[in-house]
């Protein structure tokens, strides 16, 4: 514990020369500081995990499932409608509709596995937890995260395509 408060006080310290530094236009950083920053780094590998921090993850991504899966279905009867549309009129315009939101539909799917797999591996990391296995829970734990990541990245990228697909059906309406 004393090393964690070490950091902070070194770190706050830095911080404060550093924007005392840029006042005066001067960059240098004081080298006693970075010699210290390096110490402490060597001293602190990891972070010490408890069982709490990977439990708390379970509600987010219990919450993000329930967004994906409201995501999901929504896209998923917008489908079953457009393509009973498109077998009563063959129209074109209603058949790209039905292929984008299938890509949308495939971002879903990938969002909800990595999130899936986050949640998986956040559980894992409570068990190496526990069975005191604390190097490798960290490693996990931190693969769980970059999982979350990229479930979030993905979800970005199907909020996108859904916002460009709205612009372009309020662009028909002009």
């Amino acid at each position: 514990m004393l090393k964690k408060s070490y950091c902070f006080v070194l770190l706050s310290l830095v911080f404060k020369d550093t924007l005392i530094a840029k006042r005066n236009n001067s960059y240098r950083m004081n080298m006693k500081y970075l010699k210290k920053i390096k110490q402490l780094i060597s001293t602190v590998k990891y972070m010490e995990l408890t069982l709490s921090i990977p439990a708390l993850l379970f509600p987010a991504i219990s919450l993000t499932m329930l967004a994906y899966n409201a995501r999901y279905l929504a896209i998923a009867a917008l489908i079953r409608q457009l393509h009973q549309k498109y077998q009563e009129t063959a129209s074109e315009s209603v058949r790209l509709q039905v292929k984008k939101l299938s890509r949308r539909l495939t971002i879903i799917k990938h969002m909800q596995a990595t999130a899936i797999f986050s949640f998986l591996l956040a559980v894992i990391t409570m068990a190496l937890i526990y069975l005191e296995h604390s190097t490798l829970a960290n490693v996990v734990f931190g693969f769980s995260l970059m999982a979350l990541m990229t479930s979030l990245v993905l979800s970005l990228i199907e909020v996108q395509l859904s916002t460009k697909a709205l612009s372009i059906q309020l662009k028909d309406m002009e």
